[in-house]
Parts: C-alpha cells; structure tokens; sequence
C-alpha cells in the first residue's frame, strides 16, 4: 500500500466491488504510509486481506520492499506494470513473475519518459502489450481456460509428483502438453485447496 500506483489498484479495485490484498513491506502492525490506515481498514471491511512476512514490533526498512515483490508475484495470476523506469522496483515484480510462469503485462509509453524506460523495455522483452482494455481478455481467457479443463491437469499433476517432490520447471517438463503458465496457475490452485505444498528445497509435494 505504497503510495502512488499500490494505492491507486487497491482504491479501484475496492471502488468496483472488487476484493483485494495488499502484501505491507512493514510488520503486520504498521501501515505505510499512516494515511493508508484508512485503506487498511477498508480493505479488511470488504473481505481482503492484509499480509506481511515481518512480526508486529519489527522495524522497518526500504530494502523490505523489494522483498516482498516476491509475495506479490507468486499471489498473482498476472503482474501489469503501468510505469517504470529503468530501475523501478517493478521490474523485479515483473522479472519474478515471469520466472513463476505468471503472464507480465505493460503500458506503452513515449520513448522520450524516464517513466517509460522500463515498460517499454519489458515489452522489447517479450511482455503483453497492454494498448487496449480488451487486451485484458487475453490473460482472462488463459484463466479460464485453465480452471474449465476440469481435473485433467490436477490429475496429472498428482501423478506426477505421485514418485517424488519436483520442482516446477521438471513439473512443466513432465506435463509438457500444458503451457508452463497454466500449470503454474493449477498448482497456485491446488496449493490453495492444500493439495499440494512447497517444502524447505521449494519443490511441490502432494500433502494428501
């Protein structure tokens, strides 16, 4: 709950009746910046969630920012970056999400924007150009896709790590028939439903 775009997606998202979560780079206990305390509440009184990695009482740090990107890209079935430069800390979202297997959005900006550096570059990369609303539809589509598949690929999964804990890319590399992104978003899925777990060595297991 940054100020600046953090704040902006959580105030929309809860301004259409969405639901939201925001992952504090704080201890549970302190909200930065205080004038979030309000969108902290908000965001409990409709559902969501606020998370933090760090125990109340723990002091705070810039660098714990950066950290909990990770969070944010693992929670996230997409990551959209609307500005950037060239070393924003967006970046490291988008670089993360694209290692979990997560689909990374961009808006194109003037070549000429400091701001724009980064988004423009992430798009040269290989990232979705994001020029219209229903560009949206895109990822939306791939969600579905992979919920309405029904238990195929869960099942496939399960056999899969049926003979031994494995790690995502040799999970892709076994069910290979399936785009590394929507195994990755099954296996979010399955993580939820507790399915499955990662251990100490980040590999999934079957837990039941």
């Amino acid at each position: 709950m940054a100020f600046g775009i953090d704040s902006v997606a959580h105030r929309a998202c809860l301004e259409s009746g969405g639901k939201t979560i925001a992952v504090l780079g704080t201890a549970i206990d302190e909200v930065y910046p205080r004038t979030n305390s309000s969108l902290a509440q908000e965001i409990l009184s409709t559902g969501g969630a606020i998370i933090s990695e760090y125990p109340p009482g723990r002091p705070g740090s810039k660098y714990n920012f950066a950290l909990r990107n990770r969070i944010i890209a693992g929670l996230s079935d997409s990551t959209l970056v609307m500005e950037a430069s060239s070393n924003s800390g967006s970046l490291i979202t988008s670089d993360l999400a694209a290692q979990y297997g997560r689909n990374v959005y961009a808006l194109p900006g003037n070549v000429d924007s400091l701001l724009s550096r980064g988004t423009n570059a992430l798009i040269k990369e290989g990232a979705f150009a994001l020029c219209d609303l229903s560009d949206v539809g895109l990822i939306l589509k791939e969600v579905k896709k992979v919920y309405g598949e029904g238990d195929q690929l869960g099942e496939l999964i399960c056999e899969t790590l049926a003979s031994c804990p494995m790690a995502l890319d040799k999970i892709c590399e076994k069910t290979d028939e399936f785009e590394a992104s929507e195994i990755a978003i099954k296996l979010s899925q399955m993580e939820l439903d507790g399915v499955v777990s990662i251990d100490i060595t980040g590999k999934y297991i079957l837990s039941r």
